[in-house]
């Protein structure tokens, strides 16, 4: 049995995305975000065996090295916390309660109990150790787009689908037909999880693929795709966008931080897409966009 180290490191707003990217290429398979203030706390967890004082000190060097690309992280503050693995398996699920996302939906996490509210559709979700509960401004602004935007189309792909949320959101929402990606295995196993949960599995199939290279190589199109990833791995998107959609379908971004916005939207306008709707939350966007 192995011990975990739990990292915690609050940190101005505008450098969460860089650093949690800095955090999954250490090794980390989840962050969770909270609010402190003007601050940002975000956990993790490594392996303990793995965490040595010099790589503390090389993450925090990182992070602290953002101002070079013009992202305040502010004093970089970071402390660490030895946990046992029979803690460790069940510590991280404390954070995690029912959380009314949107004006429809609510998000509840398998250990919880709730009582749904006339009108309100709950989505059940066991993310595993390594995602979110969909609670986070980016999974919430990319369903409020999906709200918006189902009813329009006969066909979905979901990009980088983690633990399946958007997925199933669009399948409780009447999407028929779904597909929901994503590079890594433990992502395809909960996602699939997930979907039988809410008894989805009809309407969503979940595979592995390399963003979209297995979609490609099959030559479907779709109606609406959806990403709620970074926006870098966004902008490696875009060009396979008109591959993929159909002409006159969309496509929902999200996961973006605003420093980022008009370079994801000059990207779309280059291929040929035309910006419908923007959402906003603190320092995130998302944003529908339509094929030409």
């Amino acid at each position: 049995m192995s011990d975990w180290m739990e990292i915690n490191l609050r940190i101005k707003p505008e450098a969460q995305e860089a650093t949690t990217e800095i955090l999954y290429n250490e090794g980390a398979q989840g962050v969770w975000l909270d609010e402190e203030g003007d601050r940002v706390v975000i956990k993790t967890y490594l392996p303990y065996e793995s965490v040595t004082p010099e790589k503390l000190v090389m993450i925090k060097d990182k992070i602290q090295g953002l101002n070079q690309f013009g992202l305040d992280p502010g004093n970089v503050e970071l402390f660490t916390d030895k946990v046992e693995e029979e803690d460790w398996a069940n510590s991280w699920k404390e954070y995690f309660y029912p959380e009314k996302i949107t004006e429809t939906f609510v998000v509840k996490p398998t250990w919880r109990e709730y009582q749904a509210n006339p009108g309100e559709i709950v989505i059940e979700i066991d993310p595993g150790m390594a995602f979110g509960t969909g609670t986070h401004p980016s999974t919430y602004l990319a369903i409020q787009a999906l709200e918006d935007f189902a009813s329009k189309v006969h066909n979905m792909l979901d990009v980088g689908t983690g633990s399946g949320i958007l997925a199933i959101a669009a399948a409780l929402l009447g999407v028929p037909q779904i597909t929901a990606v994503d590079i890594d295995r433990v992502a395809v196993k909960v996602a699939q999880e997930n979907v039988l949960l809410n008894k989805v599995q009809k309407q969503v199939q979940v595979m592995r693929s390399d963003l979209v290279e297995r979609i490609k190589e099959k030559g479907k199109k779709f109606k609406l795709v959806t990403a709620n990833i970074i926006a870098e791995i966004i902008l490696k998107l875009i060009p396979d966008l008109p591959e993929i959609i159909e002409d006159e379908g969309y496509f929902i971004a999200s996961g973006i931080i605003t420093e980022r916005f008009l370079e994801v939207q000059k990207a779309l306008k280059d291929k040929g897409f035309q910006i419908k709707r923007i959402y906003r939350e603190g320092e995130w966007v998302a944003l529908v966009a339509e094929k030409s």
